[in-house]
């Protein structure tokens, strides 16, 4: 047999769990997370950006390397046909 009496309180309606979190709190927790995740993303980006950056620049660099090559293996072949011109 079971029996309800008024005077026993439910937990909820005394603030005594899940539902007692002010509604203020829980918004601003979840507002913090959106600014953490912003953040996190921005560092990212940031964090992409230069190694792409730095990536391109080592590509230009090797890019430079072979055609200043490529003109300093010609100048043997022009010494030893004679065709340097010395001035």
């Amino acid at each position: 047999m079971l029996i309800c009496h008024s005077d026993v309180a439910d937990p909820q309606e005394e603030g005594v769990g899940p539902a007692s979190v002010p509604a203020d709190k829980s918004k601003s927790h979840g507002g913090l997370t959106a600014v953490l995740v912003v953040f996190i993303l921005l560092c990212l980006g940031g964090l992409a950006f230069v190694a792409y950056s730095q990536w391109r620049r080592k590509q230009r660099e090797e890019q430079q390397a072979v055609f200043v090559k490529l003109f300093e293996d010609d100048d043997f072949f022009d010494e030893e046909l004679g065709l340097k011109d010395d001035l």
